[in-house]
């Protein structure tokens, strides 16, 4: 199986211990995708030239490193682009957020759960927050997920289970609502996508004020209402 991992960046600077999470692999991706949200052209060059620098200082200049343009400040659009250009050459992605990092073995060790799981769309471990905390995430069942909201980021997907889900909401970030990964694994959720937890171990590092229980901006009834209105579910 081919695995793409996908980073929405915004500046290069805060990107680099989620790209070095990456390079670290015991499994190494087939192809890493950064998708920049901006429109600005200077910033886009500096970008490019600050990541070049940083490869051309790494072990790994040879990775398989494609960058590209997205629309500013939208994630769901960023997610979206870098899982078409996946999906020509990948059948699985990682979406890594740039305040998250993997453990070593993460991407390995999700390939082997997709290898003795076959018919599974979602592949997600625990995680830890970055100075302690240990997480065992809820599972992912369609049922719960209409019962409790609760989400991981950093989730082996395929590149199917985004067709079927319709991608990712990139009208969330414009309505002030930035939980685009639970509507995600909702629509999945109700298409019949199959997803299952990776553990034990904790195989991703979350950002120290993220629990992955908390709806940003909004209220969870009123990102509820949206869910409902989007997706046709009575939650």
């Amino acid at each position: 199986m081919r695995i793409a991992v996908v980073i929405p960046m915004h500046y290069f600077e805060y990107h680099l211990e989620a790209i070095q999470s990456v390079l670290q692999q015991t499994r190494q991706p087939d192809r890493l995708i950064g998708v920049y949200n901006g429109h600005d052209v200077k910033e886009l060059d500096r970008q490019h030239e600050g990541i070049r620098e940083f490869f051309e200082q790494t072990p790994y200049k040879d990775c398989n490193f494609h960058a590209v343009m997205s629309v500013e400040g939208n994630v769901s659009a960023a997610r979206n682009v870098g899982f078409h250009i996946a999906s020509e050459t990948c059948e699985w992605v990682l979406p890594l957020d740039e305040d998250d990092a993997l453990h070593p073995q993460c991407l390995e060790r999700l390939e082997y759960a997709a290898q003795r799981m076959p018919g599974h769309g979602v592949f997600y471990p625990d995680w830890v927050k970055f100075g302690g905390g240990y997480t065992s995430t809820p599972e992912y069942s369609f049922k719960e997920l209409k019962e409790h909201p609760f989400i991981i980021s950093c989730a082996l997907i395929s590149v199917e289970t985004w067709r079927i889900a319709g991608g990712y909401d990139e009208e969330l970030v414009k309505k002030g609502m930035r939980w685009e990964d639970y509507l995600f694994y909702l629509a999945a959720g109700a298409q019949g996508v199959k997803m299952a937890r990776v553990a034990p171990g904790a195989l991703v590092k979350v950002r120290q004020g993220g629990v992955g229980t908390q709806i940003a901006n909004e209220s969870t009834e009123a990102w509820y209402d949206y869910a409902n209105l989007k997706l046709g579910l009575d939650l």
